[in-house]
């Protein structure tokens, strides 16, 4: 299995033991945080289109969450113009 990205991996951290403010949620640079939020809401997003897709579901998934549907999208064009090589 491939290892998740940093910030995703930091997140799931954050999710499962949280922070404390002081000497914790505000001592982190702002970048990681930010980071961190956005891998997770991309992985949250795909994560729950793929379960909508096995459930045969996916009109409705795309009806009932238009953010991540869009985010979905969006992230789909970024690596379509992409450049690998």
């Amino acid at each position: 299995m491939k290892e998740p990205p940093h910030s995703l991996a930091l997140a799931w951290k954050f999710e499962k033991w949280g922070l404390p403010y002081a000497g914790g949620y505000f001592e982190q640079p702002l970048r990681v945080m930010r980071e961190a939020e956005a891998a997770l809401a991309v992985w949250q997003a795909f994560s729950s289109r793929a379960a909508a897709a096995r459930a045969k579901k996916l009109f409705e998934w795309s009806e009932e969450y238009p953010q991540w549907a869009a985010l979905c999208a969006e992230v789909e064009q970024w690596r379509g113009e992409a450049d690998y090589s």
